[in-house]
């Protein structure tokens, strides 16, 4: 499983912000949180970093949204020897 924590800025335009975020919590496998303005942050949980890629450029494509950063990104222990540290 892998997280992605995001900040995606929204359109100034009332209209089209309120269009993005309908489209935006659509989106099963986003968690919506704080909007400040035009900016909103969100989570994305996906299966591996080819999906999130596929979510990414989704967000990016809907009207209203103007862009989409990734803050941060996290990869359950789970994944295969990823974030691991075996001791010597």
């Amino acid at each position: 499983m892998m997280t992605s924590g995001l900040l995606v800025c929204l359109a100034s335009e009332t209209s089209l912000r309120e269009q993005a975020m309908a489209e935006l919590r659509s989106c099963p496998q986003l968690t919506l949180g704080e909007q400040q303005g035009s900016w909103l942050t969100a989570a994305l949980q996906t299966d591996d970093a080819e999906e999130s890629e596929r979510w990414h450029h989704w967000m990016q494509e809907i009207p209203g949204v103007r862009a989409v950063e990734v803050v941060f990104v996290h990869w359950d222990d789970d994944e295969a020897g990823v974030g691991r540290h075996e001791p010597r």
